[in-house]
């Protein structure tokens, strides 16, 4: 605008000379004038509406942060509510399922709790049975040493041997007093052997016991391999002893219709085993002194043997018995049928006289 009055001023200069010179430049300077007025309340309503801007600008964000507020208020309440909802759903349905759960393992949990009961209960007499065992092995070893004390008498270990003898017959069958006879005395008196055994035909075994027991308990008792070995050698040498002196008594020569050997009995299948295993010529040497090495179970075999072959003679003497009897039975009733016939030929003849 400023421009278009300037081109105006110039123009009326141009036409109209100094006056109009004049006259246009106080045109222009009312035009000018009017000119800072309009600027100066354009600054005014510049100043105004930027003004009104910072207001608007504040109570903007006024209205922003208040419906911020409200509506984070408006969410917090909103989310807590669902919250609120949905936790008492989910807890309605989580004691279902807890219920449903507790139900489903309840069968479980009675079985294992009776399982645990019954492993307590277990346990419980696995250490009563394991106390009564420890005391019964405790008892058992002292009763043992007392034993091995006891064995290592010399009239403790012929008591023991002579019962194990005792023991062996009547396993076998026999009979004592009828069948054999302890501690018999040959008719001198030198010899006493610890049995003799009645055969069919007035035929008697000897049966002498030998209880060697010192070295071999040292052997048992002793954990150095070497020492058991010298031990166990004491020991067969002390068995191969025993025949030698058996032998020498002869016994077949003592007793009438024997055989002529005689039974060395060894109460202990231990003691027996231990000797041959350490002196393996040993059961050679007997049968050639006419010694018949026995323990337990071959001695109960050989007198079981003996009393199977008296219960056969026994059997043929019962059937000759028999036999004799019958004979005599039949003698007397044809004795009797020759008197009944005699008697009833007198009847006749008495009755037609």
């Amino acid at each position: 605008m400023q421009t278009e009055f300037l081109l105006w001023g110039l123009g009326g200069l141009a036409l109209g000379g100094a006056a109009a010179f004049a006259w246009s430049w106080t045109k222009i300077s009312i035009l000018r004038a009017q000119l800072s007025a309009k600027d100066e309340v354009l600054a005014e309503r510049q100043k105004g509406f930027d003004s009104q801007m910072e207001r608007l600008d504040e109570s903007f964000a006024s209205l922003s942060q208040e419906a911020l507020s409200k509506a984070s208020e408006n969410f917090l309440r909103l989310a807590t509510q669902t919250l609120e909802v949905s936790k008492t759903a989910n807890s309605g349905e989580l004691k279902q399922r807890q219920q449903a759960i507790e139900e489903l393992v309840k069968p479980l949990k009675e079985s294992l709790e009776k399982l645990e009961n019954q492993n307590q209960e277990i346990e419980r007499k696995r250490l009563s049975a394991y106390d009564g065992i420890t005391e019964h092995i405790n008892r058992l070893m002292v009763e043992t040493g007392q034993l091995n004390n006891a064995l290592r008498r010399p009239h403790v270990r012929g008591a023991w041997g002579e019962l194990t003898l005792r023991k062996a017959a009547e396993n076998a069958g026999l009979v004592e007093g009828q069948d054999f006879t302890m501690q018999v005395t040959t008719e001198d008196g030198s010899l006493r052997p610890d049995m003799v055994v009645r055969l069919p035909n007035d035929r008697v075994i000897v049966v002498d016991c030998k209880t060697p027991l010192d070295s071999y308990l040292d052997a048992v008792q002793t954990a150095d391999e070497e020492i058991k070995a010298v031990k166990l050698k004491a020991h067969a040498a002390l068995v191969r002893k025993h025949v030698q002196q058996l032998s020498s008594k002869a016994y077949w020569t003592q007793f009438q219709d024997t055989p002529d050997f005689v039974v060395m009995f060894v109460p202990a299948e231990s003691l027996y085993h231990a000797a041959l295993e350490h002196d393996p010529e040993l059961l050679d040497l007997a049968f050639r002194s006419r010694v018949v090495l026995a323990n337990p179970m071959n001695l109960v075999a050989l007198l079981r043997t003996v009393a199977c072959a008296m219960e056969q003679e026994k059997l043929k003497e019962n059937a000759q018995e028999i036999c004799r009897v019958g004979s005599r039975l039949y003698d007397g009733l044809r004795s009797m049928a020759g008197h009944m016939t005699k008697v009833g030929r007198n009847l006749r003849k008495t009755t037609e006289a």
